[in-house]
Order: structure tokens, then C-alpha cells, then sequence
């Protein structure tokens, strides 16, 4: 709601019953990954692949220098300027957020299988209706999560930096088939 009493259809919460103390990287790439959708498209509300392109690398320097710009410490918050921090900790923070990336996808297409099976009882027992198909929308987060993975990996290539055993190893390879 404004100030006024109108209600705001701009501000939506999404999913807030699956908030957690995540690590800040997962939340971070997770807000990104949902900085993507279009919530109020008319037909593919649910759908991140066919709206907006994941944030550049400017837009996401200027959000991890906001946040990093905050400090709190003695119980108090205090908000330094975000041109003061240090390319290092951005750079840092931008490598943890992509570390974290696939996790995401990967999250929500298990939370896709979870919604699915759900949504299958209630159309058995006559209980539901299909207002998205969480399957599907599954089966993108899986895709989008082999992609995520395919390009991080190139981004250590990259940088120089040695990627962790997990991502050397043949089950995270993707595959072409697809």
C-alpha cells in the first residue's frame, strides 16, 4: 500500500514461506536469477526465460556496491558511499554470487518437481486445475542450470582461477543433447 491507502501492484512478494538464512551468495545470484521475470505478464508470469536478460556486469557492480556499502556493527547500520568500496570485494562478492548460481536453479526446479507432484493429486482427486505447468517450469530450471554451470565453469577458465574438484568433475559436464 502507498502512503495514500492505493495499493501498489508494483511491490509483489514472491515465495516468502521458502525464505532461509542462506548464504549471501546464493541470495544474491537468486535475486538476479529473478530480476528475469515479468510477474505480470499476461500469459508467462511464471516463466523467467522469455522476459529480460540476466543483469550486466554494471548492474550488478552497482548492486553488490550498495550492499557492500552497508556496514553494521554496535547494533547500528551505517551507510557508507558505494563509490568508496573496493573493486576487490565487489570482484569477490561476484564470484561468490556466480559460484552459488546453479544452486538456484537447481532449488527451485526440485521445489518445480515438489509443486508438480502436488498439482498431479489434485487433478486425481479432482481437488486442482493446471494454472502453471510446474513440471515445465522445472525442466527450464534444469536446463538453465546445466547452462549456468557450463558458464561458470568458462569463467574460471577465464580468470585464471582453479575451479573447485566439483566443477572439474564429468557429472557436472553438460550435456549437448538437448
Amino acid at each position: 500500500m502507498t502512503t495514500n491507502g492505493a495499493v501498489d501492484e508494483q511491490f509483489i512478494v514472491i515465495d516468502f514461506e521458502y525464505a532461509a538464512p542462506n548464504p549471501r551468495g546464493y541470495d544474491i545470484a537468486n535475486h538476479f536469477h529473478e530480476w528475469r521475470a515479468n510477474y505480470h505478464h499476461p500469459t508467462l508470469s511464471h516463466s523467467l526465460q522469455p522476459h529480460y536478460p540476466y543483469p550486466s556486469i554494471e548492474q550488478r557492480n552497482n548492486y553488490y556496491r550498495a550492499y557492500l556499502s552497508i556496514d553494521i556493527g554496535d547494533h547500528r547500520e551505517k551507510v557508507n558511499a558505494s563509490k568508496d568500496v573496493s573493486q576487490d570485494r565487489v570482484d569477490a562478492l561476484e564470484r561468490e554470487v556466480r559460484l552459488w548460481s546453479p544452486a538456484c536453479s537447481v532449488f527451485w526446479s526440485i521445489w518445480g518437481i515438489v509443486q508438480a507432484e502436488e498439482q498431479v493429486a489434485g487433478l486425481l482427486d479432482g481437488t486442482g486445475e493446471i494454472d502453471f505447468d510446474y513440471l515445465v517450469g522445472s525442466t527450464l530450471r534444469q536446463r538453465e542450470s546445466l547452462t549456468t554451470r557450463h558458464t561458470q565453469r568458462s569463467v574460471w577458465r577465464c580468470s585464471g582461477a582453479r575451479p573447485p574438484s566439483w566443477a572439474l568433475s564429468t557429472r557436472w559436464q553438460v550435456r549437448q543433447s538437448y
